[in-house]
């Protein structure tokens, strides 16, 4: 989602996209780990929830470096360049 959202908005090449949306991705999990009170308030908002999560994961690591790499294959196999 973030690699197509990234996409749509900017018209960065693929490369580019795929390696911005991936460093997005990482720093939302990472920033995870910092416990500043303010931080934690807007996490127990629902909004807060969804966009910056409430643990961190290893595996969504991964999950994110497979995800980014599906975006960027159906993006280069299946969408045509205009």
């Amino acid at each position: 989602m973030i690699y197509f959202g990234f996409r749509a908005v900017f018209f960065f090449k693929p490369k580019i996209t795929f390696i911005l949306s991936l460093l997005f991705c990482f720093f939302i999990e990472t920033s995870q780990l910092i416990q500043w009170e303010w931080l934690i308030a807007i996490r127990k908002t629902i909004l807060g929830h969804y966009v910056l999560g409430e643990g961190f994961l290893w595996t969504d690591l991964i999950c994110y470096l497979f995800g980014s790499t599906l975006a960027v294959f159906t993006d280069h196999n299946f969408i045509k360049e205009r």
